[in-house]
């Protein structure tokens, strides 16, 4: 069964090798998946990238030998078998999450206050989040969401001294709006 190409990863499949069958040494049947290579990929960078080491290109190398060609290293399209973990558990067969897609550290207020555009912020506490922007009359909050009920009002002080003026429903479920009275009397905008 093919995974969905990300990140550079052309495609990875599940083993087709018969359970109860031990991999032959020096190609075909490795512990836990193959990969289909891509243009610019090195044992290394798959080594790298899969087996959680650059140097441990050598397994790959081996695992393929026969069926790579004379410059060792893996033509695009070509399907590649992966070794298993030197701790015998089989070889991760996703591509690893993108050290930019990892969540934050979660600083001692006990939620994120990002700056996204000049005037506009977003908070994040948990999984939760909420946003709101703050003008010349006024903050517009975006959600007031229960999860945030101390947060969101200790964020929006961080950032200015100007009272809550809107708030925007981005949806009608109460994970979005069961906050919405911490605000107060403000003009509130739905969507439909």
């Amino acid at each position: 069964m093919a995974v969905p190409a990300a990140a550079g990863v052309t495609a990875l499949a599940w083993p087709t090798q018969a359970s109860g069958t031990t991999p032959a040494a020096g190609g075909g049947g490795g512990g836990g998946a193959s990969y289909q290579a891509a243009r610019g990929d090195t044992l290394r960078s798959i080594a790298s990238r899969f087996l959680g080491s650059e140097q441990r290109w050598t397994e790959l190398y081996r695992l393929n030998r026969k069926i790579l060609d004379r410059s060792g290293e893996p033509r695009p399209g070509q399907r590649l078998e992966l070794p298993e973990s030197p701790d015998g558990a089989t070889t991760r067969n996703f591509a690893p999450l993108p050290a930019t897609a990892k969540p934050l550290p979660v600083p001692p207020e006990g939620y994120r206050l990002d700056r996204i555009g000049d005037a506009f912020y977003a908070v994040t506490a948990g999984g939760t989040q909420a946003a709101f922007l703050v003008t010349h009359a006024g903050v517009v909050v975006i959600d007031a969401p229960p999860a945030l009920a101390e947060a969101l009002p200790a964020a929006i002080r961080r950032v200015t001294s100007r009272e809550v003026t809107h708030l925007v429903y981005s949806h009608d479920h109460a994970d979005h709006t069961a906050n919405a009275s911490a605000f107060g009397d403000v003009i509130r905008i739905a969507t439909s």
